[in-house]
């Protein structure tokens, strides 16, 4: 039987904050540098002016697009932190827990293949990088080695609006469809079952 939206959403909560909590136990002992604490306060200032019109929308994208870049350079080690621990989590622990996250677990839910086989262990990392944005922190990664600060803003952003809208259709697919499978779940021939 298919899992339904609200097992989901619930198990992806539970996973969501065991995944910050692992992330920020790993990370606590890494010092915030002086350099990105004045970029994230530079950054709250340019929203404010912007928001209260006292800046132009061209300014504020030059502005602002100077002080991602710089947040997104000090911050590297904390992303890949993410990335990695990401991928641990959804793609392989669940592989060695017959598809089974802690929320999963909890929810009384699992991934399986369509044919309601086990998932292999590169089936699950890639369905992972796919739906929790690995990917497309990869590229941003890469991205941000690559390129000058003025053009950062407008590399990545269209990355992360394909990110958001594969994710929206993937939430109405998984709402909708009379099998409860998300776009993620059919490029990679997989579905969520009740276990109940």
């Amino acid at each position: 039987m298919k899992a339904y939206f609200l097992q989901r959403l619930v198990s992806y909560l539970i996973d969501f904050f065991i995944v910050i909590f692992i992330v920020t136990g790993i990370t606590f002992f890494i010092p915030t540098s002086d350099t990105y604490k004045e970029a994230y306060k530079e950054a709250n200032e340019i929203s404010d002016l912007y928001f209260n019109g006292e800046i132009s929308n061209s300014e504020y994208l030059s502005r602002y697009g100077d002080v991602s870049y710089t947040m997104a350079k000090e911050t590297i080690v904390v992303t890949v932190i993410n990335l990695v621990v990401t991928i641990a989590y959804f793609g392989s622990y669940s592989y060695y827990m017959n598809g089974q996250t802690i929320g999963k677990k909890i929810m009384k839910i699992r991934v399986v293949n369509k044919d309601n086989s086990n998932v292999g262990h590169g089936i699950l990392i890639f369905r992972t990088a796919v739906i929790y944005g690995v990917i497309e922190s990869i590229i941003s990664l890469i991205i941000l080695q690559l390129i000058s600060s003025d053009m950062y803003l407008y590399a990545i952003t269209p990355l992360e609006i394909l990110q958001y809208i594969f994710v929206l259709i993937s939430l109405f697919m998984i709402m909708f469809r009379k099998d409860g499978r998300g776009l993620h779940d059919i490029l990679f021939k997989t579905k969520v079952i009740s276990l109940k």
